[in-house]
């Protein structure tokens, strides 16, 4: 089958924690419907390719380090087919359901599709576990630490989300429902094993208890670090250990811990896009806007590097954004406009900007809106915008019906 048509399909297979059999028939099920099949696993491959079709299946070795998102958004990004599907090796795609799933990838549509899930009822409205063919593009990723979902990063960037009726039969092994918290003992048990030798894999289980909200116990973990050691950790998880501890210190409230935290990082590591971007939001919730505003201005002087726990999209446009909303805060409306406009301006398929910008002006009448809105949207890119979307917000109905009477 030939590449780089608009039907063009990867199948990305996770094959940790399942078993060599469960792996094969994942792949066998997909062979037909696929013009590539990704064997997503944390370590070496579990099954020579010897034994799966040839020239059709690679591996792709991601080590986990905590953080199931960022694991799988490694791998989107070496993925250049028009449509993705996403399954897990214990489940297999149900053959008779084939065409209808090489039919929809030949639509040119800005949308993601659920499918039916063997042990999920009801699945027009299922959770995020069923959205599993979703287009490639460079603003759709996965968010969420323990348990990844899309749908946050569809809905920002305006792509809908649609049902579609192919089944995904789930083999013997993990289940559906069980997987969390099947996922979370293995993992626990793999990085306690390797913790004497390896003692950032203590902040790799802070992490692990940070997805699921457990705060205290991740903060244990943190300060369960032997006396010195922190030197001797690579930088990546000194600074991993940093961010967290001020994290949870801000989720429980604790401000001011944050912000000497953070504050603290800042001096040693002068450049983190994160650590500037949290303490920006730090001084937000203690209502020193001012500073806050000079913290998040030089955030987005670091570049277009990723704010790793942020909304999805470049470190510039999320940092633009808190700048917006550090300006309503002080009440300077006009610069948060002139911010929220300029956002429109460059990125008109994004939502938080939009959201933002009716929120603001909420109590303006459509017109008054039209005609703000114009001075960087038409009314027929206003419409398209509004079209595009599942879910209308009070002002965008507003708005829309104004549009179509005008």
């Amino acid at each position: 089958m030939a590449h780089n048509t608009a039907s063009d399909l990867t199948v990305v297979i996770e094959t940790w924690p399942y078993d060599r059999d469960l792996i094969e028939r994942a792949v066998l099920s997909a062979a037909s419907s696929a013009d590539r099949i990704l064997l997503l696993g944390i370590e070496g491959p579990t099954v020579p390719l010897a034994s799966l079709p040839p020239g059709l299946v690679s591996w792709a070795v991601i080590p986990w380090q905590g953080d199931f998102a960022a694991w799988r958004n490694r791998l989107l990004s070496t993925v250049d087919t028009t449509w993705i599907l996403w399954m897990y090796g214990n489940e297999q795609l149900v053959r008779m359901d084939v065409g209808l799933l090489r039919e929809a990838t030949t639509k040119y549509r800005r949308c993601g599709y659920r499918l039916k899930i063997d042990g999920i009822e009801s699945w027009k409205q299922a959770g995020n576990d069923t959205i599993r063919l979703i287009p490639r593009s460079q603003v759709v990723r996965f968010a969420g630490h323990l348990v990844p979902n899309v749908t946050a990063s569809l809905a920002e960037f305006g792509y809908g989300l649609e049902d579609l009726a192919v089944s995904l039969a789930c083999g013997e092994g993990l289940g559906v429902r069980g997987r969390p918290k099947e996922w979370v003992q293995l993992v626990s048990n793999t990085l306690l094993g390797q913790i004497a030798l390896q003692p950032e894999n203590r902040i790799k289980l802070a992490m692990l208890h940070y997805g699921l909200q457990q705060w205290d116990v991740a903060l244990d973990w943190l300060n369960k670090m032997p006396m010195g050691k922190d030197d001797d950790l690579p930088e990546i998880w000194q600074m991993e250990s940093i961010y967290l501890t001020a994290s949870i210190a801000m989720i429980q409230g604790r401000f001011e811990t944050a912000r000497k935290t953070l504050e603290k990082a800042v001096r040693v590591y002068p450049y983190s896009t994160d650590f500037l971007f949290l303490l920006g939001r730090v001084m937000v919730q203690i209502q020193d806007y001012d500073n806050a505003y000079d913290v998040m201005q030089m955030a987005l002087q670091q570049g277009e590097d990723q704010v790793v726990y942020g909304e999805p999209g470049s470190g510039s446009y999320v940092c633009r954004m808190e700048l917006g909303g550090i300006e309503i805060k002080r009440k300077h409306y006009k610069e948060a406009v002139k911010e929220y406009m300029s956002l429109l301006e460059q990125y008109p398929y994004y939502r938080s900007a939009w959201r933002a910008l009716l929120e603001l002006v909420d109590d303006h009448s459509p017109r008054d809106i039209v005609d703000l809105l114009g001075m960087v949207l038409s009314k027929t890119q206003m419409r398209n915008y509004l079209t595009r979307q599942s879910f209308l917000s009070p002002t965008e109905t507003k708005l829309r019906d104004w549009l179509e009477a005008n």
